[in-house]
């Protein structure tokens, strides 16, 4: 990822766009009780901040990564505009948000090891556990 533009918020969190077009929201607070961070917690140092493209730093030589930042951000929700806005005929729809949790499970089962996704009321024992493998 590389970091475009960044733009300090009041709340201690950065608006970060990258060079890709996506945005997203980054928090600094868990940061601030660190001894490198100490100076941000006073919002005119907190709002100097410059984007080094892999990094963002600030003038009291605090920075983060482009990793760091990308693995902990909130992206930004922009949803597109309603296929039917400019027919006027005020039907228009909100999409949905996008459902979260695991992916459906795409591998076949295999027999030697589903052995381990028995119920939660029986418990495997080294013997019931190993009796079906060869």
């Amino acid at each position: 990822m590389t970091i475009a533009s960044v733009h300090p918020n009041e709340n201690f969190t950065l608006t970060i766009v990258t060079s890709d077009g996506r945005t997203g929201i980054f928090d600094v607070a868990p940061y601030l009780h660190g001894e490198a961070f100490e100076p941000l917690r006073d919002f005119d140092n907190f709002r100097k901040v410059r984007s080094g493209g892999y990094y963002i730093e600030w003038e009291c030589d605090a920075d983060l990564s482009a990793d760091t930042i990308e693995s902990k951000w909130v992206p930004a929700m922009i949803s597109p505009p309603p296929s039917n806005a400019s027919s006027g005929n005020g039907n228009a729809t909100t999409p949905k948000p996008p459902k979260h949790g695991s992916p459906p499970r795409t591998s076949p089962r295999h027999p030697k090891t589903d052995c381990l996704e028995n119920s939660a009321s029986q418990i495997l024992t080294p013997d019931s556990f190993f009796k079906n493998f060869p």
